[in-house]
């Protein structure tokens, strides 16, 4: 409690205490978040350098954090140039928030491919990804799970477990294949009201990307993949509204043919399965 007390109060010399506290398994979790609210520019290596030994929450806490600002999502990239941090650990969330910093855009567009196709080229690709699935044997649904555990669960809920950043998946149409085809491969093209992304950079230059869940004269509340984050109206120097979803383009199209058929498979599950 007393390292929540230090990080409500925005204590400016925090930030070595921090780092320190990253070697301490009790309290990395509350550090690797609490280091975001910090222009420190010994965070990136630290981070980066105890990565390999995070477990998967807390690598998440540490790619939203990586990600919050120009010069750490530099440095991340670069881990993942380097093959330090694996593609497959990026999630949806942190791809989008790389993606809306215009100097790391087109290294973001090398990796993932995020570009929006023209309206015939997506139902080309869509159809084509179609064809793949239905002419290969069916994948296995817990391998699925542990797919959906590591690339979506963040954000979405199924079967009562994951995040509320967006839409409930338990009772959509997971049975039609068109159905989740569209939703993973053209998540931008319908984007409900509630779920539409804000981006916010505040007056220390950190980026954070996320759905506004409340805000008032004083206050915005930003929910994020892995926080909940109330901001003061006058630490924000700029906020943009997104017409796309925070979900990327080309989750999907980057998984491995057989991860592909196992999520689908997952997605498609009438009840929860063991995961793998």
């Amino acid at each position: 409690r007393a390292l929540e007390t230090l990080l409500g109060a925005r204590d400016p010399g925090l930030a070595p205490v921090l780092r320190s506290l990253l070697r301490d398994p009790a309290l990395r979790g509350p550090a690797l978040r609490g280091l975001a609210a910090y222009d420190d520019p010994d965070a990136a290596a630290a981070m980066l350098q105890l990565y390999p030994a995070l477990s998967l929450s807390e690598k998440r806490d540490a790619l939203n954090t990586l990600a919050g600002r120009k010069a750490s999502a530099a440095a991340l990239l670069d881990a993942l140039r380097d093959k330090a941090v694996p593609k497959q650990d990026f999630t949806a969330a942190v791809i989008r928030q790389l993606s809306d910093y215009a100097e790391l855009r087109d290294r973001v567009g090398q990796e993932w491919g995020i570009v929006r196709p023209t309206p015939e080229a997506r139902a080309k690709d869509i159809d084509q990804m179609r064809r793949e699935l239905l002419k290969a044997p069916p994948g296995d649904p817990a391998s699925g799970r542990a797919i959906f555990s590591r690339a979506c669960m963040q954000c979405h809920t199924l079967y009562g477990v994951g995040g509320k950043v967006g839409p409930e998946l338990t009772g959509g149409n997971r049975s039609d294949l068109d159905y989740l085809l569209v939703n993973l491969m053209d998540p931008s093209a319908v984007v409900g009201r509630d779920y539409t992304a804000t981006t916010i950079r505040t007056t220390s230059g950190r980026v954070i990307t996320g759905i506004v869940k409340q805000e008032d004269r004083n206050t915005v509340t930003l929910a994020t993949e892995n926080d909940t984050i109330v901001l003061a109206v006058a630490d924000i120097d700029a906020r943009k509204q997104s017409d796309v979803s925070m979900m990327p383009e080309g989750l999907l199209q980057n998984l491995r043919p057989q991860e592909r058929r196992d999520l689908i498979a997952y997605l498609k599950s009438r009840e929860q399965v063991p995961m793998k």
